[in-house]
Protein backbone atom coordinates (compact mmCIF):
# COMPACT_ATOMS: atom_id res chain seq x y z
CA UNK A 1 0.00 0.00 0.00
CA UNK A 2 3.11 2.38 0.68
CA UNK A 3 4.09 1.96 -2.52
CA UNK A 4 1.00 2.96 -3.88
CA UNK A 5 0.59 5.84 -2.17
CA UNK A 6 3.82 7.09 -2.58
CA UNK A 7 3.70 6.60 -6.57
CA UNK A 8 3.66 9.83 -8.26
CA UNK A 9 -0.08 10.78 -9.51
CA UNK A 10 -0.78 10.38 -12.73
CA UNK A 11 -4.12 11.25 -14.03
CA UNK A 12 -6.24 9.76 -16.60
CA UNK A 13 -8.23 12.18 -19.86
CA UNK A 14 -11.37 11.80 -17.35
CA UNK A 15 -9.47 12.56 -14.22
CA UNK A 16 -7.91 15.60 -15.76
CA UNK A 17 -11.22 16.68 -17.64
CA UNK A 18 -13.26 16.38 -13.84
CA UNK A 19 -10.31 18.37 -12.28
CA UNK A 20 -11.34 20.90 -15.01
CA UNK A 21 -15.22 20.77 -14.49
CA UNK A 22 -14.35 21.38 -10.61
CA UNK A 23 -12.63 24.54 -11.05
CA UNK A 24 -14.82 25.93 -13.43
CA UNK A 25 -17.86 24.77 -11.39
CA UNK A 26 -16.56 26.00 -7.73
CA UNK A 27 -15.36 29.39 -9.04
CA UNK A 28 -18.70 30.04 -10.26
CA UNK A 29 -19.87 29.53 -6.23
CA UNK A 30 -19.70 32.11 -3.96
CA UNK A 31 -20.30 29.81 -1.34
CA UNK A 32 -17.15 27.72 -1.94
CA UNK A 33 -13.96 29.49 -1.56
CA UNK A 34 -12.20 27.38 0.30
CA UNK A 35 -13.13 24.37 -1.95
CA UNK A 36 -12.16 26.22 -5.04
CA UNK A 37 -8.30 26.88 -3.50
CA UNK A 38 -8.46 22.76 -2.70
CA UNK A 39 -9.30 21.42 -6.35
CA UNK A 40 -6.76 24.37 -7.49
CA UNK A 41 -4.15 22.46 -4.90
CA UNK A 42 -5.43 19.08 -6.02
CA UNK A 43 -5.08 19.91 -9.51
CA UNK A 44 -1.86 21.10 -9.32
CA UNK A 45 -0.50 18.37 -7.17
CA UNK A 46 -2.00 15.92 -10.33
CA UNK A 47 -0.62 18.03 -13.13
CA UNK A 48 3.01 17.91 -11.18
CA UNK A 49 2.61 13.90 -10.70
CA UNK A 50 2.71 15.08 -6.56
CA UNK A 51 2.47 11.49 -4.50
CA UNK A 52 -0.83 9.96 -5.31
CA UNK A 53 -1.20 10.18 -0.84
CA UNK A 54 -0.83 13.92 -0.83
CA UNK A 55 -3.55 14.25 -3.89
CA UNK A 56 -6.04 12.15 -1.86
CA UNK A 57 -5.44 13.98 1.14
CA UNK A 58 -6.61 17.41 -0.58
CA UNK A 59 -9.50 15.77 -2.71
CA UNK A 60 -10.39 14.32 0.81
CA UNK A 61 -9.83 17.75 2.64
CA UNK A 62 -12.03 19.83 -0.14
CA UNK A 63 -14.70 16.68 0.12
CA UNK A 64 -14.97 17.76 3.98
CA UNK A 65 -15.58 21.45 3.05
CA UNK A 66 -17.89 20.96 0.19
CA UNK A 67 -20.08 18.81 2.70
CA UNK A 68 -19.76 20.71 5.40
CA UNK A 69 -21.15 24.11 3.38
CA UNK A 70 -23.38 22.09 1.84
CA UNK A 71 -24.89 20.33 5.01
CA UNK A 72 -24.99 23.45 7.86
CA UNK A 73 -25.55 26.33 5.21
CA UNK A 74 -26.92 25.59 1.69
CA UNK A 75 -29.28 23.24 3.04
CA UNK A 76 -30.46 25.66 5.72
CA UNK A 77 -31.37 28.52 3.31
CA UNK A 78 -34.79 29.38 2.04
CA UNK A 79 -35.38 26.32 0.04
CA UNK A 80 -35.58 24.73 3.31
CA UNK A 81 -39.24 25.21 4.58
CA UNK A 82 -39.99 23.08 1.37
CA UNK A 83 -37.69 20.42 1.81
CA UNK A 84 -39.88 17.55 3.54
CA UNK A 85 -37.56 14.85 3.89
CA UNK A 86 -35.40 15.82 6.95
CA UNK A 87 -38.44 17.53 8.11
CA UNK A 88 -40.10 13.93 8.40
CA UNK A 89 -37.29 12.25 10.13
CA UNK A 90 -36.97 15.24 12.52
CA UNK A 91 -40.86 15.47 13.35
CA UNK A 92 -40.97 11.38 13.72
CA UNK A 93 -38.33 11.54 16.34
CA UNK A 94 -39.81 14.34 18.56
CA UNK A 95 -43.07 12.66 18.04
CA UNK A 96 -41.37 9.14 19.47
CA UNK A 97 -39.73 10.70 22.21
CA UNK A 98 -43.24 12.11 23.32
CA UNK A 99 -44.63 8.75 23.55
CA UNK A 100 -46.69 9.32 19.90
CA UNK A 101 -47.07 7.22 17.28
CA UNK A 102 -44.73 8.88 14.59
CA UNK A 103 -47.28 8.48 11.47
CA UNK A 104 -50.27 9.54 13.60
CA UNK A 105 -49.02 12.62 15.82
CA UNK A 106 -46.57 14.25 13.40
CA UNK A 107 -47.80 17.20 11.17
CA UNK A 108 -46.24 17.89 7.85
CA UNK A 109 -46.90 18.58 4.26
CA UNK A 110 -46.85 15.47 2.93
CA UNK A 111 -46.88 11.53 4.32
CA UNK A 112 -44.06 10.72 6.17
CA UNK A 113 -42.81 7.30 4.93
CA UNK A 114 -39.58 7.28 7.34
CA UNK A 115 -39.19 3.79 8.60
CA UNK A 116 -38.72 3.01 12.11
CA UNK A 117 -34.65 2.09 12.08
CA UNK A 118 -33.85 5.84 10.62
CA UNK A 119 -36.22 7.44 13.28
CA UNK A 120 -34.25 5.12 15.75
CA UNK A 121 -31.47 6.47 14.15
CA UNK A 122 -32.00 9.79 14.31
CA UNK A 123 -33.48 9.93 18.07
CA UNK A 124 -29.95 10.76 19.64
CA UNK A 125 -29.08 13.22 17.37
CA UNK A 126 -32.94 14.71 17.22
CA UNK A 127 -32.25 15.13 20.89
CA UNK A 128 -29.09 16.40 21.17
CA UNK A 129 -28.98 19.50 18.06
CA UNK A 130 -32.79 19.52 17.17
CA UNK A 131 -32.01 18.25 13.87
CA UNK A 132 -30.40 15.55 12.62
CA UNK A 133 -27.20 17.77 10.02
CA UNK A 134 -24.89 16.49 11.99
CA UNK A 135 -26.27 12.77 11.32
CA UNK A 136 -25.68 13.32 7.81
CA UNK A 137 -22.57 14.75 7.93
CA UNK A 138 -21.44 11.47 9.17
CA UNK A 139 -22.99 9.34 6.79
CA UNK A 140 -21.07 11.22 4.17
CA UNK A 141 -17.89 10.96 6.34
CA UNK A 142 -18.48 7.19 6.16
CA UNK A 143 -19.33 6.84 2.46
CA UNK A 144 -15.99 8.56 1.66
CA UNK A 145 -14.22 6.68 3.68
CA UNK A 146 -15.88 3.44 2.34
CA UNK A 147 -14.70 4.34 -0.95
CA UNK A 148 -11.49 5.43 -0.14
CA UNK A 149 -11.04 1.97 1.96
CA UNK A 150 -11.93 0.39 -1.92
CA UNK A 151 -9.28 2.38 -3.60
CA UNK A 152 -6.54 1.27 -1.39
CA UNK A 153 -7.78 -2.62 -1.06
CA UNK A 154 -7.62 -2.63 -4.74
CA UNK A 155 -5.12 0.12 -6.33
CA UNK A 156 -7.36 1.29 -8.57
CA UNK A 157 -7.11 4.72 -9.01
CA UNK A 158 -11.15 5.40 -8.35
CA UNK A 159 -11.52 7.48 -5.10
CA UNK A 160 -10.12 10.88 -7.31
CA UNK A 161 -13.28 10.23 -9.82
CA UNK A 162 -15.41 9.34 -7.75
CA UNK A 163 -14.67 11.87 -5.21
CA UNK A 164 -14.44 14.66 -8.07
CA UNK A 165 -18.17 13.74 -9.36
CA UNK A 166 -19.56 14.48 -6.00
CA UNK A 167 -17.45 17.58 -5.72
CA UNK A 168 -19.34 18.66 -8.80
CA UNK A 169 -22.59 17.33 -7.71
CA UNK A 170 -23.00 15.04 -10.60
CA UNK A 171 -25.70 12.39 -11.09
CA UNK A 172 -27.87 13.93 -8.36
CA UNK A 173 -25.65 15.08 -5.25
CA UNK A 174 -26.24 18.39 -5.18
CA UNK A 175 -29.66 17.81 -5.46
CA UNK A 176 -30.10 15.98 -2.73
CA UNK A 177 -27.63 18.20 -0.93
CA UNK A 178 -29.51 21.52 -1.72
CA UNK A 179 -32.79 19.63 -0.47
CA UNK A 180 -31.77 17.85 2.44
CA UNK A 181 -32.63 14.19 1.24
CA UNK A 182 -29.88 12.01 2.28
CA UNK A 183 -32.17 10.49 4.97
CA UNK A 184 -33.32 8.20 1.74
CA UNK A 185 -29.97 6.67 1.51
CA UNK A 186 -28.82 6.21 5.31
CA UNK A 187 -29.48 2.38 5.16
CA UNK A 188 -26.77 1.84 2.73
CA UNK A 189 -24.13 2.46 5.48
CA UNK A 190 -26.22 -0.71 7.25
CA UNK A 191 -25.82 -2.82 3.97
CA UNK A 192 -22.13 -1.97 3.69
CA UNK A 193 -21.75 -3.27 7.55
CA UNK A 194 -23.56 -6.32 6.28
CA UNK A 195 -21.08 -7.25 3.31
CA UNK A 196 -17.91 -6.48 6.05
CA UNK A 197 -19.79 -8.95 8.45
CA UNK A 198 -20.61 -11.59 5.55
CA UNK A 199 -16.81 -11.60 4.73
CA UNK A 200 -16.31 -12.47 8.62
CA UNK A 201 -18.65 -15.04 8.62
CA UNK A 202 -20.66 -13.45 10.99
CA UNK A 203 -24.15 -13.92 9.30
CA UNK A 204 -26.44 -13.54 12.10
CA UNK A 205 -25.33 -10.19 12.71
CA UNK A 206 -25.14 -9.26 8.72
CA UNK A 207 -28.77 -10.39 9.26
CA UNK A 208 -30.10 -8.00 11.58
CA UNK A 209 -27.73 -5.04 9.31
CA UNK A 210 -30.32 -6.06 6.52
CA UNK A 211 -33.69 -6.42 8.70
CA UNK A 212 -32.38 -2.67 9.98
CA UNK A 213 -32.16 -1.49 6.48
CA UNK A 214 -35.82 -2.65 5.52
CA UNK A 215 -37.08 -0.99 8.57
CA UNK A 216 -35.06 2.20 7.79
CA UNK A 217 -37.46 2.36 4.27
CA UNK A 218 -39.69 -0.16 2.93
CA UNK A 219 -38.07 0.21 -0.47
CA UNK A 220 -34.90 -0.89 0.63
CA UNK A 221 -36.43 -4.53 0.31
CA UNK A 222 -35.22 -4.13 -3.50
CA UNK A 223 -31.44 -3.53 -2.22
CA UNK A 224 -32.19 -6.05 0.07
CA UNK A 225 -32.94 -9.05 -1.88
CA UNK A 226 -30.31 -7.83 -4.71
CA UNK A 227 -28.00 -8.48 -2.11
CA UNK A 228 -29.82 -11.85 -1.18
CA UNK A 229 -29.43 -12.56 -4.95
CA UNK A 230 -25.76 -12.17 -4.74
CA UNK A 231 -25.17 -14.19 -1.90
CA UNK A 232 -26.91 -17.19 -2.99
CA UNK A 233 -25.86 -16.91 -6.90
CA UNK A 234 -22.37 -15.67 -6.25
CA UNK A 235 -21.15 -19.29 -5.32
CA UNK A 236 -20.84 -18.21 -1.40
CA UNK A 237 -24.03 -18.81 -0.13
CA UNK A 238 -25.72 -22.07 1.19
CA UNK A 239 -28.85 -22.95 2.96
CA UNK A 240 -27.31 -22.83 6.14
CA UNK A 241 -26.08 -19.41 5.37
CA UNK A 242 -29.67 -18.13 4.72
CA UNK A 243 -31.14 -19.72 7.86
CA UNK A 244 -28.90 -17.30 10.00
CA UNK A 245 -28.90 -14.39 7.78
CA UNK A 246 -33.11 -14.86 8.12
CA UNK A 247 -32.71 -15.11 12.44
CA UNK A 248 -30.88 -12.03 12.12
CA UNK A 249 -32.70 -10.47 9.83
CA UNK A 250 -36.07 -11.25 12.20
CA UNK A 251 -34.30 -10.63 15.21
CA UNK A 252 -32.51 -6.98 14.00
CA UNK A 253 -36.55 -6.54 13.04
CA UNK A 254 -37.68 -7.55 16.10
CA UNK A 255 -35.77 -5.27 17.97
CA UNK A 256 -36.61 -1.88 16.05
CA UNK A 257 -40.26 -2.54 16.29
CA UNK A 258 -40.11 -3.19 20.07
CA UNK A 259 -39.61 0.62 20.97
CA UNK A 260 -42.88 1.22 18.70
CA UNK A 261 -44.90 -1.21 19.04
CA UNK A 262 -45.03 -0.04 23.05
CA UNK A 263 -45.40 3.43 22.48
CA UNK A 264 -47.90 3.18 19.73
CA UNK A 265 -49.65 0.13 20.79
CA UNK A 266 -52.12 -1.11 17.84
CA UNK A 267 -52.25 2.12 15.87
CA UNK A 268 -49.12 0.77 14.63
CA UNK A 269 -51.44 -1.86 12.37
CA UNK A 270 -52.75 1.16 11.15
CA UNK A 271 -50.20 3.89 10.58
CA UNK A 272 -47.47 2.60 9.75
CA UNK A 273 -44.67 3.34 7.03
CA UNK A 274 -45.44 0.38 5.34
CA UNK A 275 -49.26 1.46 4.58
CA UNK A 276 -47.88 4.53 2.46
CA UNK A 277 -45.04 2.15 0.58
CA UNK A 278 -48.03 0.06 -0.86
CA UNK A 279 -50.04 3.73 -1.74
CA UNK A 280 -46.77 4.90 -3.63
CA UNK A 281 -46.08 2.01 -5.20
CA UNK A 282 -49.51 2.06 -6.85
CA UNK A 283 -49.11 5.39 -8.76
CA UNK A 284 -49.18 5.56 -12.38
CA UNK A 285 -46.30 5.90 -14.80
CA UNK A 286 -45.64 9.32 -16.48
CA UNK A 287 -46.26 9.52 -20.16
CA UNK A 288 -42.77 9.48 -21.16
CA UNK A 289 -42.54 6.72 -23.62
CA UNK A 290 -44.87 3.96 -25.37
CA UNK A 291 -43.33 1.21 -23.14
CA UNK A 292 -45.10 3.51 -20.18
CA UNK A 293 -47.75 3.85 -21.74
CA UNK A 294 -48.50 0.31 -22.43
CA UNK A 295 -47.95 -0.42 -18.79
CA UNK A 296 -50.37 2.15 -17.81
CA UNK A 297 -53.20 0.62 -19.85
CA UNK A 298 -52.38 -2.59 -18.49
CA UNK A 299 -52.59 -1.12 -14.85
CA UNK A 300 -55.96 0.45 -15.70
CA UNK A 301 -56.99 -3.16 -16.91
CA UNK A 302 -55.67 -5.36 -13.56
CA UNK A 303 -56.49 -2.45 -11.18
CA UNK A 304 -53.94 -0.31 -9.05
CA UNK A 305 -53.54 -3.06 -6.43
CA UNK A 306 -52.80 -6.14 -8.08
CA UNK A 307 -50.76 -3.89 -10.58
CA UNK A 308 -48.73 -2.99 -7.86
CA UNK A 309 -48.34 -6.71 -6.32
CA UNK A 310 -47.06 -7.36 -10.44
CA UNK A 311 -44.72 -4.72 -10.81
CA UNK A 312 -43.14 -5.69 -7.21
CA UNK A 313 -42.76 -9.14 -8.47
CA UNK A 314 -41.67 -8.01 -12.08
CA UNK A 315 -39.04 -5.88 -10.93
CA UNK A 316 -37.89 -9.02 -8.27
CA UNK A 317 -37.90 -11.20 -11.03
CA UNK A 318 -35.52 -8.96 -13.19
CA UNK A 319 -33.31 -8.84 -10.37
CA UNK A 320 -33.02 -12.43 -10.10
CA UNK A 321 -32.00 -12.96 -13.60
CA UNK A 322 -29.97 -9.88 -13.56
CA UNK A 323 -27.67 -11.33 -10.96
CA UNK A 324 -26.42 -14.05 -13.29
CA UNK A 325 -25.61 -11.62 -16.32
CA UNK A 326 -23.75 -9.45 -13.38
CA UNK A 327 -21.71 -12.71 -12.37
CA UNK A 328 -20.99 -13.68 -15.88
CA UNK A 329 -19.81 -9.80 -16.44
CA UNK A 330 -17.47 -10.40 -13.79
CA UNK A 331 -19.32 -7.83 -11.63
CA UNK A 332 -19.07 -9.67 -8.39
CA UNK A 333 -19.41 -6.90 -5.80
CA UNK A 334 -22.96 -7.16 -3.61
CA UNK A 335 -23.13 -3.67 -4.63
CA UNK A 336 -23.79 -4.13 -8.24
CA UNK A 337 -26.61 -6.19 -6.98
CA UNK A 338 -27.71 -3.13 -4.52
CA UNK A 339 -27.84 -0.73 -7.52
CA UNK A 340 -29.65 -3.20 -9.70
CA UNK A 341 -32.02 -3.48 -7.30
CA UNK A 342 -32.63 0.54 -6.67
CA UNK A 343 -32.40 0.83 -10.36
CA UNK A 344 -35.08 -1.34 -11.05
CA UNK A 345 -37.51 -0.17 -8.05
CA UNK A 346 -36.85 3.24 -9.60
CA UNK A 347 -38.22 2.75 -12.87
CA UNK A 348 -40.79 0.04 -12.08
CA UNK A 349 -42.17 0.69 -8.66
CA UNK A 350 -42.04 3.70 -7.61
CA UNK A 351 -42.13 7.34 -9.39
CA UNK A 352 -39.55 7.50 -12.07
CA UNK A 353 -40.83 11.32 -12.61
CA UNK A 354 -39.16 12.68 -10.04
CA UNK A 355 -35.98 11.82 -11.16
CA UNK A 356 -33.40 13.98 -9.32
CA UNK A 357 -34.87 12.68 -5.39
CA UNK A 358 -34.33 9.55 -6.00
CA UNK A 359 -31.42 8.40 -8.61
CA UNK A 360 -28.89 7.94 -5.75
CA UNK A 361 -30.96 5.19 -5.29
CA UNK A 362 -29.05 3.15 -7.37
CA UNK A 363 -25.79 5.88 -7.86
CA UNK A 364 -24.62 5.21 -4.57
CA UNK A 365 -24.57 1.10 -4.26
CA UNK A 366 -22.61 2.06 -8.00
CA UNK A 367 -20.44 4.33 -6.56
CA UNK A 368 -19.39 1.94 -3.72
CA UNK A 369 -19.16 -1.12 -6.05
CA UNK A 370 -17.17 0.95 -8.48
CA UNK A 371 -14.52 1.49 -6.05
CA UNK A 372 -14.44 -2.22 -4.36
CA UNK A 373 -13.89 -3.43 -8.02
CA UNK A 374 -10.29 -5.00 -8.53
CA UNK A 375 -10.48 -3.40 -12.51
CA UNK A 376 -9.69 0.07 -12.47
CA UNK A 377 -12.61 0.86 -14.07
CA UNK A 378 -12.70 4.67 -13.97
CA UNK A 379 -9.22 4.95 -12.09
CA UNK A 380 -5.65 6.32 -12.84
CA UNK A 381 -2.98 3.02 -11.33
CA UNK A 382 -0.43 2.56 -13.17
CA UNK A 383 0.11 -1.08 -14.53
CA UNK A 384 3.83 -0.75 -12.60
CA UNK A 385 2.29 -0.05 -9.51
CA UNK A 386 -0.53 -2.75 -9.84
CA UNK A 387 1.48 -5.61 -10.21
Amino acid sequence: MLVYLRAPMAPAPLVALLLLLALFWLAAKAYTGVAFLGIVALAVAAFLRAPRWSCYALLAATLLVVTTISVFQVSTGGQDPRSTRDDAVEIAAHSLLAGDNPWTAAKISVPITTGPASILLALPWVALFGRVNELTFVFYVLFFAFLLAGDLRYRNGTFLPLGLFICLGEFGFEHTRYWSLEELYWPYAALGLAWVLVGRGALVAAGACLGFAVCARVSYAFPVFGFLCWYTRGGRGSVSGLVRLGIGAVAGTAVVLAPFVIVAGWTLLTANPLAWAIFLSAGSWPDTNLVFRLLNRAADVAGPVLFSRLKSLLALALMWLGAERLRRADLLHPFWHLALGGFVADLLVYRVDVLNDYVLFFVVPAFMAIAHSPSPLLGTTAPAVRS
